[in-house]
């Protein structure tokens, strides 16, 4: 156990050297934990189509060489593998975001910023929307569910009021199981999409 964490600390070191055959160790000895990390966080199946796990565990080892100062000066392999879950995790969910969009009242979208939002250097000054645009995003949503079924409209509603499909399924007697609400609601998003 003690020699192992020698080792570790000795790979740490040479790593901080600049050592090339520090960082392949580094990777050799680590890959199953990031793999292992990856695979445990990929559970929407629509990001795994879109982003591979190679890519995803390719996008991680770039970020952790990237900031390679924050990796050694891990003191044990422990925390070591807690970081590169940490990194993995974050890979994860900003490509979740960036696929998916943010959800406001139930909408997906990406917004796109009006020149009053950009400061000087063309950033975004505030990720907040003001009243006025949720309201706009609102009518959006109204104008598009209109042509929905009472059946649907009431659970795009239930859903929009934060009741989980298990619950609006119980609230429409079992007439649509669980599954089916989901898949309804699904199929409602990708209609909102267009």
């Amino acid at each position: 156990m003690r020699d192992d964490l020698n080792r570790f600390q000795d790979m740490m070191a040479r790593l901080r050297s600049g050592s090339d055959e520090a960082a392949r160790e580094l990777v050799v000895e680590f890959a199953p934990h990031v793999y292992r990390a990856v695979k445990r966080r990929f559970r929407h199946r629509r990001v795994r189509v879109l982003y591979g796990t190679e890519d995803c565990i390719q996008s991680v080892w770039g970020a952790v060489f990237g900031h390679l100062e924050r990796v050694a000066n891990c003191e044990d392999p422990a925390k070591l593998i807690n970081f590169l879950a940490r990194v993995a995790s974050n890979k994860i969910i900003d490509r979740h975001r960036e696929v998916f969009g943010r959800n406001v009242d139930g909408f997906h979208y990406e917004e796109v910023p009006t020149p009053s939002q950009l400061d000087e250097n063309g950033r975004l000054q505030s990720h907040v929307l003001s009243p006025s645009q949720r309201a706009v995003i609102r009518e959006e949503v109204a104008l598009r569910t209109k042509e929905l079924s009472s059946e649907k409209r009431t659970i795009f509603n239930l859903h929009n009021e934060g009741f989980t499909s298990g619950e609006i399924s119980a609230k429409l007697d079992g007439k649509v199981s669980a599954r089916g609400i989901r898949r309804v609601i699904q199929d409602i998003f990708e209609r909102l999409r267009k």
